[in-house]
């Protein structure tokens, strides 16, 4: 939400200079984030200290967040959470105008455990998005068992299909060993959560309010992986190295 001053020329005489001054128009963004059911108007509510001294503050999801002020972005805020001194609940930012303006916010989350993007190739192997590096790997192995693409003459080669092609370098049939450093190619930084806001420099403050629910899992979310189960047949060293060579 945004609060905002002055939209209305004020002057007052200084009196130690006896001129005219006009105190600038100012707005007020702020970025606040809530766990749970800890909702409602962040304008006028109380802070219920009952409910969140036991909840994670809202920048500890967060490894960096940028925002985006205008049209062309050219007024750029970042934060960084390696830089600071300690989380909070929100941000918040001030600037002179008496223009409506759009905002851009850009949250870059971050998850426990790290996840990835997965490539366009990957994901429709895999109809997945944005996963943790264990659950790809299991993934995969559980495509590959399930479409029979293990080699019964080398159990350590995989049978490519064309949709493995797309992913493992175009060969018919890959060693296990080296899908690690094909899957690379095909990993990269989760893409920012991206949120638009408007700047109203009228009416009610509490009208202008915006909310977002966001979903972000964390480890106390995520289940035990599943590789071990997955890894049958002799196959757990090597997807047991497939995930640590990933990782490395």
């Amino acid at each position: 939400y945004n609060t905002y001053t002055q939209q209305s020329p004020f002057y007052h005489i200084d009196s130690k200079s006896q001129f005219s001054v006009s105190e600038p128009p100012s707005w007020s963004l702020r970025i606040e984030g809530k766990v749970g059911d800890d909702f409602g108007s962040a304008i006028d509510s109380a802070p219920r200290t009952s409910q969140r001294t036991h909840k994670r503050k809202f920048s500890s999801f967060l490894k960096k967040m940028f925002v985006e002020i205008g049209p062309n972005g050219n007024d750029v805020i970042e934060w960084d959470r390696s830089q600071s001194s300690g989380d909070s609940d929100g941000f918040e930012v001030k600037r002179q105008g008496s223009q409506e303006v759009d905002v851009k916010i850009l949250l870059y989350i971050d998850y426990s455990p790290p996840r990835v993007k997965l490539s366009s190739a990957l994901a429709s192997v895999l109809s997945m998005d944005t996963e943790t590096r264990p659950r790809i790997i299991n993934a995969l192995w559980t495509y590959i068992k399930a479409n029979h693409l293990i080699d019964p003459n080398d159990r350590k080669l995989v049978k490519c299909n064309d949709l493995l092609k797309s992913v493992l370098g175009g060969s018919d049939t890959v060693p296990f060993t080296q899908i690690p450093q094909l899957l690379r190619e095909h990993m990269s930084p989760p893409e920012p959560l991206e949120l638009n806001y408007r700047v109203h420099l009228s009416g009610d403050p509490r009208d202008n309010e915006q909310q977002w629910d966001l979903q972000i899992e964390m480890d106390d979310q995520i289940p035990p992986t599943a590789t071990t189960s997955a890894a049958s047949n002799g196959f757990k060293r090597e997807i047991t190295t497939c995930d640590e060579t990933i990782n490395a």
